[in-house]
């Protein structure tokens, strides 16, 4: 256990040349195990969790304390790279530039280099697939896998001549930080689009959609519904058929999710009483998050369900409004703003009630401009959906293209022909902006 097996080497070019980890390294140290502490005295105690997303934010870390003549062997310095041994075993942390008093913590192992190779090598290294393999094959446990210092020195990598390291390093950061820049633009797109739904539901239910002699006064949602329901308060089996009972965690922006649905023996007049019709509107009655309190959700579906008591069944009189244009209103500003006034908060639970539910004001055109409505909603929402989808493509592609060119660097086979990175998420966040302006 923790030799690594020859077949792990790729090609690598004749004047290059295979070393380990340990060759390359004046020093391999275990962390310092010390109590972390808030207090502003000692130095500064650096943990596998003060490393996040790659980065350390040096305010959040905490100090310790640690005797004069000891702490010397523990400080760290720039250049030195931390690999955590357990917990995310493999992770590394190359320490860049000045950096407050810091010693490093049990959890982590310190790998100092010598003058054969470039620290900023050996961390791109680190981040390729050319160390994970070696590692998930070295690591041991199975509660809690760890390696060694023993089997972080036996960790064979490539050795090009200083030039050629310099050459990569210079490649791979011009590379990795357009990559970080695209990935970083790409994951503000959701917050794009939750905000962007936001502006499409508040200009469906502005005059230029509703004009006022359209629009019936005086209507309430318990004008319009003809019967709210608690859901059933079963928590194990009964007498009688299984059943399936919708819970929250079945529910998820809106749609139903058919993984980890459970089910109840119940007797047929139970069933009967909660049993879900097509069209029916659940809403949130209760939850721990203010802003999901009664989110709604259209039950579309023809099979037997019943519904837990978490929820509130709205049974919609359909000559009067849409379940669909119902549950976009629902999600309007002014629906949410009389919601977030009127919910009920308790022990770290928000809770709405069907008595103030029947008194919430509603916009209610005549079925036609709510087709209408429903229509120009449901087309919108299509377009942030699909943009959606495309940012989430879009990163799991920045991430194998990253792979690639590290694996590529390492076999070295980087040229300036297949390290060109195109930043793709201009296009999609301006057509939706263009779309929705």
């Amino acid at each position: 256990m923790g030799k690594i097996p020859d077949s792990v080497e790729p090609d690598i070019p004749d004047i290059w040349t295979w070393t380990t980890l340990g060759d390359l390294c004046n020093e391999v140290r275990y962390g310092y195990t010390a109590k972390a502490s808030k207090s502003a005295v000692g130095p500064k105690l650096l943990r596998i969790t003060d490393i996040t997303g790659g980065e350390i934010d040096w305010e959040g870390v905490p100090n310790c304390t640690i005797d004069e003549d000891r702490k010397p062997k523990y400080l760290l310095k720039e250049g030195d790279i931390v690999i955590a041994r357990t917990g995310s075993v493999g992770s590394s942390y190359l320490i860049k530039g000045d950096i407050p008093e810091t010693v490093f913590a049990s959890y982590l192992i310190r790998i100092r280099l010598n003058d054969k190779i470039k620290p900023h090598f050996v961390k791109h290294f680190l981040d390729s697939t050319r160390f994970w393999k070696q590692i998930h094959q070295v690591k041991r446990g199975i509660g809690r896998p760890n390696v060694n210092a023993r089997m972080l020195k036996e960790i064979r990598i490539p050795l090009p001549s200083m030039e050629e390291q310099h050459r990569i390093i210079e490649s791979l950061n011009r590379i990795r930080d357009s990559l970080r820049t695209s990935r970083q633009e790409t994951s503000r797109i959701p917050d794009l689009t939750r905000r962007l739904r936001m502006a499409i539901l508040s200009k469906a239910f502005r005059e230029e959609l509703i004009r006022d002699e359209e629009v019936f006064t005086g209507r309430n949602l318990g004008d319009v519904v003809e019967r709210f329901q608690n859901g059933t308060g079963r928590r194990r089996d009964g007498k009688g058929l299984k059943t399936p009972i919708l819970r929250l965690a079945n529910v998820k922006n809106g749609e139903i999710s058919q993984t980890d649905i459970r089910e109840y023996s119940m007797p047929d007049d139970e069933i009967e009483k909660y049993r879900l019709n097509k069209d029916d509107l659940l809403l949130v009655r209760v939850n721990g998050s203010r802003n999901l309190v009664a989110r709604p959700t259209i039950f579309d579906r023809e099979d037997t369900f019943t519904f837990c008591d978490h929820f509130i069944r709205c049974t919609v009189n359909k000559s009067l409004i849409l379940p669909q244009f119902l549950s976009y209103q629902l999600e309007s500003h002014s629906c949410r703003t009389f919601i977030e006034y009127n919910m009920v908060s308790s022990a770290g639970q928000n809770t709405i009630s069907q008595r103030v539910l029947e008194k919430m004001p509603l916009k209610l055109p005549s079925l036609d401009i709510q087709k209408h409505i429903v229509n120009y909603i449901g087309k919108s929402l299509e377009m942030l959906s699909i943009l959606n989808h495309t940012s989430e493509e879009a990163i799991l592609s920045f991430d194998r293209l990253e792979s690639s060119i590290l694996l590529q660097a390492f076999k070295g086979k980087l040229t300036h022909t297949n390290t060109d990175v195109i930043d793709i998420t201009q296009n999609p966040t301006q057509t939706a902006l263009d779309e929705f302006d």
